[in-house]
């Protein structure tokens, strides 16, 4: 009650000071101090810290996964775009004693290798040396170096971060309807999805499982590499939420979004959640 007290507190503080600073606003001389403002307002709002489980609040996807399940079948999670395993080995410690199959995707041949020796020999992991998206098929596979978390199916333009994306590889793809129809899988509980920019492809070859409502929920990371994709969060608005609640993943929670906005288009790694609406 408090915290909601405080919460709208500073909320009207905030609307009194835009009048009273109002005559200040759009300046060039203060365009610095704002700049700043808005990159501490960014880290205020998650956003810029979706790459670190631990302070990502990531926790909280996993917490509604355990509580939402029926505990009557094995919980069916995909880590798509693996990479070296860091976020399957959350998921192995949150869900120790509970009945989870993981399957793990990572088209990257050095990292698949890297990802095999770090989760090991588990019978509940199934790991897969190929990558999901559209449709089936050979592809390229774009990075600065190897094993590099960057590793994208988008030739990547970071020059301004002085990263070079000069290294490239032949790599297999496939498609999550595909996958699931091989495997008989019938639900899926979360569908993690980190893929550098090719989120909405996975999706598109996802969409007889989206339709038939296979996929319970999805995590997603949105950032820079979707400027070289081209892709826009109104995309995944557009696709996903009529049949999903959609949220934003807070260090302390989640928080629902209940209306696209253009403000939403922030191209600074942010971690989105999605709910099918029961």
């Amino acid at each position: 009650m408090a915290g909601l007290f405080l919460c709208t507190f500073f909320q009207e503080v905030i609307t009194l000071l835009g009048r009273i600073l109002r005559p200040f606003f759009g300046k060039k001389r203060l365009f610095g101090f704002y700049s700043k403002l808005y990159n501490l307002s960014l880290v205020g709002m998650n956003i810029g810290l979706g790459g670190n489980i631990r302070f990502s609040g990531e926790i909280n996807v996993m917490s509604y996964v355990k509580a939402h399940s029926s505990g009557k079948r094995p919980l069916v999670i995909f880590d798509v775009g693996a990479n070296k395993g860091q976020y399957t080995t959350s998921l192995l410690k949150f869900f120790e004693g509970t009945d989870t199959e993981i399957h793990c995707f990572e088209p990257g041949h050095e990292t698949f290798k890297t990802l095999s020796v770090n989760i090991g020999e588990i019978s509940s992991v199934t790991l897969n040396n190929f990558g999901l998206s559209d449709k089936k098929s050979e592809s390229v596979l774009y990075y600065d170096k190897a094993g590099s978390g960057l590793a994208s199916l988008y030739k990547r333009q970071l020059d301004y971060f002085n990263i070079g994306f000069e290294q490239s590889e032949q790599v297999s793809l496939d498609t999550l309807d595909s996958y699931v129809e091989a495997k008989n899988i019938t639900t899926i509980d979360l569908l993690k999805i980190d893929v550098e920019g090719n989120e909405l492809n996975v999706l598109a070859g996802a969409a007889e499982s989206l339709a038939n409502g296979t996929i319970r929920a999805i995590q997603m990371e949105f950032g820079g590499c979707n400027i070289d994709s081209r892709t826009f969060f109104r995309d995944f608005w557009n696709l996903l939420h009529k049949d999903f609640a959609m949220y934003r993943i807070m260090r302390d929670g989640l928080l629902e979004i209940t209306k696209y906005d253009e403000r939403l288009e922030i191209f600074t790694c942010t971690n989105f959640f999605f709910a099918r609406r029961q």
